[in-house]
C-alpha cells in the first residue's frame, strides 16, 4: 500500500501572494473597523459619557478579533494545503 506523503509537493508562487493579499486584506478591513470605534465613536457625546469610555475598548476588541480572524484564516489555508484542497 503506498502511502501519501505528509508534506505535499509545491504550489505556485500565485497561490501564496493570493493567500497573503487575502490576509492583509482582513487585517486591513478590521484595523478600519477599530479606527472607527477608537477614535469615532469615542467622540460622540461629552467627557466621561459613555460612548467616550467604551469606544476605545471596543476598539481594541474589534483589533484583537481581526488578529484571530486572520489567524483562524491562516490555520484554514494551511490544512487546505496540507490536505491539497483547492
Amino acid at each position: 500500500m503506498s502511502e501519501s506523503p505528509a508534506i505535499s509537493g509545491k504550489h505556485p508562487v500565485w497561490r501564496y501572494v493570493v493567500d497573503g493579499i487575502s490576509i492583509a486584506a482582513i487585517l486591513l478591513t478590521w484595523v478600519v473597523i477599530g479606527i472607527a470605534f477608537e477614535y469615532g465613536v469615542s467622540s460622540i457625546g461629552g467627557t466621561g459619557g459613555l460612548f467616550e469610555t467604551s469606544g476605545p475598548q471596543l476598539g481594541a476588541v474589534v483589533a484583537l478579533t481581526g488578529l484571530l480572524n486572520a489567524l483562524l484564516f491562516s490555520l484554514y489555508r494551511a490544512i487546505s494545503y496540507w490536505h491539497n484542497y483547492d
